[in-house]
Order: structure tokens, then sequence, then C-alpha cells
């Protein structure tokens, strides 16, 4: 059924109506429980300002920055806005990757650790970004956010560059053992 959507939707010439909202609307008939979940993604959802769009507008630039502050917030439609939004530059900025020296710094890295879908890219990113000439960064605001994620072992190894602002409770005891 989605591949069908996907197929039917993607027949649509560059530019003409190839969104979200038709997308949707090329599935409407078929499933109703589909149709509802992409809602929010369409002209008609609350979200529908940050994916849906018949052209990206991204291309073109040897630097961007995404701020995301605002789906960083509280409640279940900003965390699927998240998902949806994050995902979809993941997989973009993995398309840009020709060889050319690249560094993708995530900043506010403590988001991406505690997510599951995002964990699971940080850690491919960490272990695979090096054989397309990229490298990654985290920047947080504190250690425990990297010690306590599952990934610490792997940050701590692939990560041999580390840059540690002063901090006046550095030498408190729990925080020296991180």
């Amino acid at each position: 059924l989605i591949a069908q959507a996907i197929h039917l939707t993607s027949l649509k010439p560059k530019g003409k109506d190839r969104s979200m909202t038709a997308f949707r609307s090329t599935i409407q008939a078929q499933s109703n429980d589909l149709r509802d979940a992409l809602k929010d993604f369409t002209a008609m959802g609350s979200n529908g300002d940050l994916i849906d769009a018949d052209k990206n507008n991204l291309e073109g630039s040897h630097f961007s920055t995404f701020e995301m502050s605002a789906l960083m917030g509280t409640g279940e439609t900003s965390s699927r806005a998240l998902i949806a939004v994050a995902l979809y530059l993941f997989r973009y900025i993995e398309k840009l990757l020709d060889g050319s020296p690249t560094l993708i710094l995530l900043d506010e890295a403590w988001v991406f650790l505690r997510n599951p879908h995002f964990a699971q890219m940080v850690l491919k990113w960490l272990k695979e970004l090096r054989k397309r000439n990229a490298v990654l960064g985290l920047a947080t605001q504190s250690l425990s956010d990297v010690m306590k994620s599952s990934l610490s072992d792997v940050i701590l190894e692939n990560c041999p560059t580390k840059i540690l602002l002063a901090n006046a409770e550095a030498r408190n005891k729990g925080l020296r053992e991180f």
C-alpha cells in the first residue's frame, strides 16, 4: 500500500504536487489508520510547515545549520515531529557526503543520545563516517550525558579528541569519575 502510494506520487512531475498532502490523498481511500497517522505532517496538520513540501530548499550550500530547539519541546506532537525531521536530515546529510572533508556537529547531543532512533544513527555514524571523509562532533553541556548513554564506550573509543571547558565542579568526587 505504502510502496504503491510512493510510486504514484513519484510519477508526478518534480515540483508538482509531490508533497505529503499529495501522498496522503493517494492513500486516503485505502487506509484510514495510515491517513490519520500522516495528517500532522501535511498542510492540514500541526507540523505541516516542517515536512509538507514539494521541493527541497537545502541544496547548494557548503555550510548548513538546522536549528531544532523548537522541535525539542515536550508533547507527543513535538516528539513525532523531531523524529521525522531529524531522520530526514540525517538521511539528507548522508546523501551529501561525496568524499569532500565534512564536519557534522550535533549540538545538544543529549537529545540524540537519549532517543533510540537517533542513538542508532549516532552509533552508525561514529563507526562509518570516516570511510566517507567525514567526522562527527558531539557537543553537550554535561559529561554525564555521554557517560550515562548506552553509547558511552563507543563515543570514548571513537572520539579521541575531547574539548572540556572549565568547570568549577570538576574536582567534585562524582564528576571526577566521569
